[in-house]
């Protein structure tokens, strides 16, 4: 149907659009061959039309027809590359492998981890370090849901919630150690303006 429609705009397009690309003129040097314009520059100067000659159409309707032409050239490339881009997005998803889908991965430490993939409506819980282990098989469908339900909630509202949290936390942290070297900085002024008024 997008296809159909797609061509159907193009033919349009193509019929509403005249060509712009035209020959100036037949003869641009008059009747003249270019051996003698070139022999004789001014002969044309003389006869009282000018040198360059002006094509027909170069007003505001040529522009507006260039433009218009500019915009649906730009239109047909932006539908080519939105219509390869769709193609390919959808073979992608068609030839992936045996249908493995990443649902989650923790970080536990340097080079290990804990991965969490769908196969087949199976929940694979793998460890991951120098090598991979199967930790458990989830196959009871309830739980498969119930986790991925939980991993989505989570995932949605955990990253910016961790990250709001790990800033105060850090922000905390600043606070204090600002508090500690105000406290360093002023003790010894103190303690000197103590010792030179008694």
């Amino acid at each position: 149907m997008i296809r159909t429609c797609f061509i159907g705009v193009l033919l349009i397009l193509m019929w509403l659009v005249p060509p712009t690309v035209a020959a100036a003129d037949e003869h641009p040097f008059g009747e003249r061959t270019v051996e003698e314009a070139l022999s004789a520059p001014d002969a044309s100067a003389a006869d009282g039309s000018s040198s360059a000659p002006v094509p027909e159409g170069t007003g505001s309707r040529g522009l507006i027809t260039a433009l218009l032409n500019m915009v649906a050239a730009l239109a047909l490339v932006l539908a080519i590359l939105y219509i390869v881009y769709r193609f390919f997005l959808r073979r992608q998803r068609l030839f992936q492998p045996g249908g493995i889908r990443h649902v989650a991965g923790y970080a536990l430490g340097p080079q290990k981890s804990i991965q969490l993939l769908e196969i087949g409506g199976k929940i694979y819980v793998l460890g991951v370090a120098e090598d991979v282990r199967l930790l458990r098989l989830i196959d009871d469908p309830e739980e498969t849901e119930k986790l991925l339900a939980h991993l989505s909630v989570d995932s949605a509202g955990a990253d910016a919630a961790s990250l709001t949290a790990q800033l105060q936390a850090r922000l905390q942290q600043m606070q204090q150690q600002r508090r500690l070297w105000l406290d360093r900085l002023r003790r010894p002024r103190d303690a000197g303006d103590g010792e030179g008024r008694g």
